[in-house]
Formats: structure tokens, C-alpha cells, sequence
């Protein structure tokens, strides 16, 4: 397999992900506004976290940072390797 060239990078509007996005954009990547099952290489990159004290986080609270923080990421990162699988492969 040959890996190609389209990249999809969450988080890249800022930050560590828009550092990656302009790195790899910079060496001929192709990076991709949202998912597809044509993309080539997925960076997990976006993250949440809770800024304030963490005896005034709530329960909700805590369960939405673990929504987008693991179980999101987890979920896009199954779905690219069904898809990259299908095509002969992939990075993640």
C-alpha cells in the first residue's frame, strides 16, 4: 500500500492541531475540513478540559469532558481504521 497524502486532524482550528495542520500542509499534505472515507491518516488531536477548580466540576460536566475527550476520539479513530482497513490501510 502506498500511504497517501489526505490528512483529517481534529482540534486543527487552533492550538497543537492547527501547529500539525500547517506542518503538514507545509510538506504536501493534504489536510481535510471534516471526515471522509477517502482520508489517509486521522490525528486525534482534539481534546477537553475543565478550567476551573476540580472540587466545582460537576458530574455533567465531567461526563462531557469524557465524551469529548475519550469516547468521540475513540469512536473516529474505529470508524477511520474500518475505512483505511477496506482501502489496504492507513495511519492513525
Amino acid at each position: 500500500m502506498t500511504f497517501g497524502r489526505r490528512v483529517f486532524i481534529t482540534g486543527a482550528e487552533s492550538g497543537i492541531g492547527e501547529a500539525t495542520a500547517t506542518l503538514l500542509t507545509a510538506s504536501g499534505y493534504h489536510v481535510t475540513p471534516e471526515w471522509d472515507n477517502q482520508v489517509d491518516a486521522l490525528v486525534n488531536n482534539l481534546g477537553f478540559i475543565h478550567r476551573g477548580h476540580f472540587l466545582d466540576l460537576t458530574q455533567s460536566e465531567f461526563l462531557e469532558m469524557l465524551e469529548q475527550s475519550v469516547v468521540h476520539p475513540f469512536l473516529l479513530a474505529q470508524t477511520a481504521f474500518r475505512a483505511m482497513s477496506e482501502r489496504g490501510g492507513g495511519r492513525i
